[in-house]
């Protein structure tokens, strides 16, 4: 499952990258928010929005990703592409 995440982060990413003020690689410890993140807050919201059309279209299931449950633990889910992954299969296995 966490390759399939990966691939539609990816996937995501690739159609918000033009918005990007400078070209950056996708990898699993890029920094997206953050003073050292890659994402402005309208980047983040268009890159968010985006994974959750591509997890529904995937596995059949609206997944909200901004939600109480992303900011209990204290840290963001969106801090990295590796803890985004992380965040969103938990996520898939709750429903």
């Amino acid at each position: 499952m966490k390759e399939r995440i990966e691939s539609l982060l990816y996937q995501a990413f690739q159609e918000v990258s033009p918005m990007l003020q400078s070209k950056v690689n996708f990898t699993k410890d890029l920094r997206l928010i953050g003073s050292l993140g890659c994402f402005d807050s309208l980047t983040l919201v268009t890159f968010i929005s985006t994974i959750e059309d591509l997890l529904d279209d995937e596995f059949g299931k609206r997944v909200s990703l901004v939600s109480d449950k992303a900011f209990a633990s204290g840290s963001s889910p969106f801090f990295s592409i590796e803890t985004l992954t992380d965040f969103i299969i938990a996520t898939l296995k709750c429903d």
